[in-house]
């Protein structure tokens, strides 16, 4: 699955913008829960995908 290593990726990235570090875990929890969604919705017509 590809959704890992792009959040790991993005937030890897925003920290290098200096996201302070107590953001990092929400961050990496919010990519998480709509990617979540994304995937597991796709195809229903709920999400555009």
């Amino acid at each position: 699955m590809v959704l890992i290593p792009v959040i790991v990726g993005l937030v890897d990235a925003l920290k290098g913008y200096g996201l302070p570090k107590k953001w990092w875990p929400v961050v990496s929890v919010s990519l998480g829960i709509a990617g979540g969604g994304v995937y597991f919705f796709q195809g229903t017509g709920l999400v555009g995908c």
